[in-house]
């Protein structure tokens, strides 16, 4: 290999963002797939190929440049070609793009525009069938929770099974409704059984590292997820998140910073709110309105019957979205929103932990100050895990631009905000009008 293509890298860039992460040098390693030794001499300033540091680059969803010292610098062009990961590039036309070449590491499975469904056009299947682990998979799935397991207990983190819930099939419906004159979208889908170590145990172990097409169609059935929006082909599998995004009436959309403490992507960006859907705590009538356990308050938090439990009604993420806010936000957040403004904006699959998220807008009839104000002076019990902060709905404005650029995105949570943002412009231009009228359909319309 030429000697150009040798080159040195910035380590002190490297160390920071390796601990901004919590990563070991083995975790790092494992990540961007080179050896320790690699990135031990990334990080003592030892000439290494330039490959390499593309590969760290690509872990940490950075562009290669800020990788290496002002000399090993390639010019801004000749690096565009080559910034997407090889995923990213075999999904690259269902990208969310906010910028011309500014996109996100998710694909877009539904909701474009100013499309958008309410709790009464989202129809729910429980299917109570026990996920089970590929058996080729099984060794090292078990070896990986037990390492992580080990880990959350030295660091302090909450690390437990949970009656989580995973995606199996999904499907939009175009239905006439007489009593307004057009066609109305509905959304089917389908869901099933996981717990959290399932999840963990496959999907975080392989995050990030599943790069050839080879490997896309053996590990998730990408082709079919792409053709038949049917995610049961995968070997691993899935927890639907539901990644909630605030909008306030003042032009501003809510992000946070998630807490160290969290067990999964401590210290990433995510959207206002990220709630997985629970089989327990989320299990309501077909309608989404009422709770078949709602003195799930009463119960042990670290409920392990993931295995057993079996809903009484649907696992509804509409009450998953109202769960998350009154617990990580604030209860008092529901005095300030109309019985529509929970939206469901979208539907994308995350190219880093392989599994589709479910993307909400909430509207709140509060200024940012105001929500910020709430949340302070009446927290949900778990405020810890991350901090509220907001942006402008405004892919024009600088700050806005600044904060959708960071490395530290988690790619459910950067869709989110995204396709709000994309929302609420595809409202504007179809209406005719500024922000508050765009506000004022996600507030109240059905």
């Amino acid at each position: 290999m030429a000697a150009k293509d040798r080159v040195i890298a910035n380590a002190e860039e490297i160390r920071r963002l390796r601990q901004l992460h919590e990563w070991s040098q083995l975790e790092l390693a494992e990540h961007a797939q080179l050896a320790k030794g690699v990135i031990e001499k990334l990080e003592n300033n030892k000439y290494v190929f330039r490959l390499s540091v593309q590969e760290v680059a690509r872990a940490f969803r950075v562009n290669v440049n800020s990788l290496l010292l002002p000399e090993h610098q390639t010019h801004p062009d000749t690096f565009a070609e080559h910034s997407k990961t090889p995923i990213e590039q075999y999904m690259e036309r269902y990208l969310y793009y906010y910028k011309r070449d500014s996109y996100v590491s998710a694909a877009r499975l539904w909701g474009a525009g100013s499309e958008f469904i309410t709790s009464e056009r989202l129809e729910v299947t429980y299917i109570h069938k026990r996920f089970k682990i590929d058996p080729a998979l099984k060794q090292d799935s078990e070896a990986w929770i037990s390492r992580k397991t080990r880990e959350a207990r030295q660091l302090g983190r909450s690390f437990f099974p949970g009656p989580n819930t995973q995606l199996i099939y999904w499907r939009p419906q175009t239905k006439g409704d007489s009593n307004v004159g057009k066609e109305l979208v509905t959304l089917e889908i389908t869901v099933g059984p996981v717990s959290w170590f399932d999840f963990e145990g496959l999907n975080g172990r392989k995050r990030g590292q599943i790069k050839y097409p080879t490997d896309y169609e053996y590990y998730l059935g990408l082709s079919e997820i792409r053709k038949n929006k049917d995610v049961s082909h995968s070997k691993l599998t899935n927890i639907i998140d539901c990644a909630i995004t605030i909008v306030t009436k003042d032009g501003y959309v809510g992000f946070q910073r998630r807490s160290s403490r969290n067990a999964s992507v401590p210290g990433k960006l995510s959207s206002s709110i990220a709630e997985n859907i629970n089989r327990f705590l989320d299990d309501t009538s077909l309608d989404g309105t009422v709770l078949m356990n709602p003195d799930h308050k009463l119960y042990d938090p670290s409920i392990t019957a993931h295995q057993r439990y079996a809903c009484k009604g649907v696992p509804h993420p509409f009450s998953t979205v109202r769960r998350g806010i009154f617990e990580e936000a604030s209860e008092r957040l529901y005095e300030y929103w109309h019985p529509n403004a929970i939206k469901l904006a979208g539907m994308s699959y995350d190219l880093e932990s392989y599994q589709p998220d479910l993307l909400f807008a909430v509207a709140i009839d509060l200024d940012k100050d105001a929500v910020l104000d709430v949340c302070q002076r009446y927290p949900g019990r778990d405020f810890h895990e991350g901090e509220i902060q907001f942006m402008r709905a405004d892919f024009e404005d600088i700050d806005t631009q600044r904060t959708l650029s960071s490395p530290d995105w988690v790619p459910a949570g950067q869709a989110s905000v995204v396709r709000v943002i994309e929302l609420l412009n595809s409202l504007k231009k179809r209406l005719g009008t500024g922000f508050q009228g765009a506000f004022e359909i996600l507030a109240t319309a059905q």
